[in-house]
């Protein structure tokens, strides 16, 4: 297996590919970085289209902590943010901000995993495209209007607010490890105040009275118990608001945020024993 690490690299204004990573014993992590304006004008004969990141012929790409813009004037073809071809290849995306134009493009026989991911101003993010895409918990730039091209499974999951940061089992005090179940534990911090109330679902002043951020804690390929830890202010009001019941979930549907709730209805006590709760594992 060949890998590459490509940490804090500027990639901009070719005409056809930004990173271009091909063949079965190939991976690739490009993460800190800035790919923009590629793939304006594609050459082949025949035709041909744009890429900022394409995964080829069984190679594994991951893009994280980047920003990826398409070109906004586009000489021949398309450009496409992300694209996946030939089978089995494998495209990891994840707290990356993403914009202009085509989103991804995943044909058979290909995986999409996307995440934790501010993905705005664009034409179209096409999905579900023909391979296995998982593009749940993304900020797609609106918590109310569903954009052109985002199936009906990302927008159900959908992140209620921009992404302020995120991690993987760790952010600041937050953490979301294994019980003994398996998968990757991801957690995105959406900050504080009323402003950043998840799909607006909040009254002031109390939405502006937190003794925490607002997280979103999923696990990805989910299976068995986790354990959720969520930081709260060290300060005399909060400790005496969490024996009163003031540690939150939002209420769901099934394992999806419902987003039909009213406002202060829309939050549930969490209680029990040790103030434990299973957090939402729909992955």
């Amino acid at each position: 297996m060949q890998a590459i690490t490509a940490d804090g690299v500027t990639l901009t204004n070719n005409l056809n590919r930004g990173v271009s990573v091909r063949g079965a014993n190939a991976a690739a992590l490009v993460q800190n970085s800035t790919i923009t304006n590629n793939g304006t004008d594609p050459f082949t004969t025949g035709g041909n289209d744009g890429y900022a990141v394409i995964a080829r012929n069984g190679a594994s790409v991951t893009v994280q902590d980047s920003t990826i813009a398409n070109p906004v004037t586009q000489v021949s073809g398309v450009s496409y943010a992300f694209h996946a071809s030939v089978t089995g290849s494998n495209l990891l995306v994840r707290g990356n901000d993403i914009s202009t134009g085509n989103i991804f493009q995943i044909t058979s026989d290909t995986s999409l995993t996307a995440y934790a991911n501010h993905i705005t101003n664009f034409a179209t993010a096409n999905l579900p495209g023909g391979g296995n895409s998982n593009a749940r918990h993304n900020w797609w730039g609106s918590y109310t209007t569903q954009p052109t091209g985002v199936d009906a499974d990302s927008w159900a999951y959908r992140l209620g607010a921009p992404v302020v940061a995120w991690g993987e089992a760790t952010l600041g005090g937050a953490s979301l490890t294994s019980a003994g179940g398996t998968g990757t534990g991801i957690i995105v911090s959406h900050g504080r105040g009323l402003a950043n109330v998840p799909f607006g679902k909040g009254v002031a002043p109390y939405a502006d009275e937190m003794c925490s951020d607002y997280y979103d804690l999923f696990v990805v390929n989910a299976a068995g118990d986790w354990t959720a830890s969520v930081p709260v202010d060290n300060t005399a009001a909060c400790a005496a608001t969490l024996p009163e019941g003031g540690l939150f979930h939002m209420s769901l549907a099934g394992t999806a945020p419902d987003t039909t709730c009213e406002d202060g209805l829309c939050w549930e006590t969490l209680r029990g024993d040790g103030w434990w709760a299973k957090p939402r594992c729909d992955r």
